[in-house]
């Protein structure tokens, strides 16, 4: 990298500038722009078909989402959400919904979907990993 446009964008800094010691210390972060890559996220997830298999459950997309993002707990996946501009569930409706996804019938959905995407048929057992090993902390 030759050089880092300012903020203002009118001139570059030499690499030599950024070091973060001389300025007494790591820059602050004063923005971040994930809209992108979760807008991508979100594609993905609907094309792999798992919207439909999951029946719109919106804390259940955002748990497989985050966790893609950045591979943190159940309970931190707030900040990350946060982080990325998205609005969390709250800690009460996502302990509220795990007992929901550890069911068998709720795991076996989204497998399926998988199987079906990759053309294995209706979810063989052992065709794909299980889905709640996405959720273990």
């Amino acid at each position: 990298m030759a050089g880092l446009t300012s903020t203002t964008g009118s001139r570059r800094l030499p690499p030599e500038r950024l070091d973060t010691a001389a300025l007494g210390g790591p820059l602050p972060i004063t923005s971040s722009r994930m809209a992108h890559l979760w807008d991508a996220l979100v594609h993905a997830y609907r094309v792999l078909g798992f919207e439909e298999a999951a029946g719109g459950d919106a804390v259940f997309a955002q748990l497989v989402l985050v966790r893609i993002v950045e591979p943190t707990s159940k309970l931190d996946s707030a900040r990350v959400l946060e982080e990325a501009g998205v609005s969390a569930p709250s800690h009460r409706k996502l302990l509220r919904r795990l007992p929901v996804y550890a069911k068998r019938a709720w795991r076996q959905r989204p497998s399926a979907a998988c199987a079906r995407h990759a053309g294995l048929g209706p979810g063989e057992p052992g065709a794909l990993r299980r889905v709640h090993l996405v959720f273990r902390d």
